[in-house]
């Protein structure tokens, strides 16, 4: 992690590791301090709080300023809208609606009906007359 941190500020080898850290943002003092060796970079502050930023750790205090623009909140809100309008929009269609009492469940539950009905309609017709006048035993 340091590493890469001394690496995008441009300071050398063990730089960041030596010092420790001073500030809340978990920046170092090597950061802040000039190296009269002259052969380190000083990083300016807008470096210090783009680094910080991209090499965020546990005592970093800033987090969630990423912002949206205007037109992506735009274009959230809309795409929302169209969707709540589509799903307003969609009814699933039912086939066969037209037959009169519904006794199934699915598809597959009406297909095994039908076949049971042509088979045993002819024994079950006074036992299901019974049951919708009320009168069935």
């Amino acid at each position: 992690y340091n590493k890469q941190k001394e690496q995008a500020l441009g300071l050398g080898a063990g730089a960041l590791s030596k010092s420790g850290s001073s500030t809340p943002s978990g920046s170092s003092n090597a950061l802040t301090t000039f190296n009269p060796s002259g052969s380190q970079m000083v990083p300016t502050t807008e470096q210090r709080m783009a680094v910080d930023a991209f090499y965020r750790d546990a005592n970093t205090l800033l987090y969630g300023d990423n912002k949206p623009s205007e037109e992506a909140i735009d274009r959230l809100v809309s795409k929302i809208n169209r969707d709540v309008d589509k799903k307003a929009k969609f009814s699933r269609k039912r086939h066969n609606e037209d037959e009169g009492d519904i006794t199934y469940i699915n598809e597959r539950n009406r297909v095994f009906n039908k076949k049971i009905a042509r088979y045993y309609d002819k024994y079950t017709a006074e036992i299901r007359a019974s049951f919708e006048r009320g009168t069935a035993l």
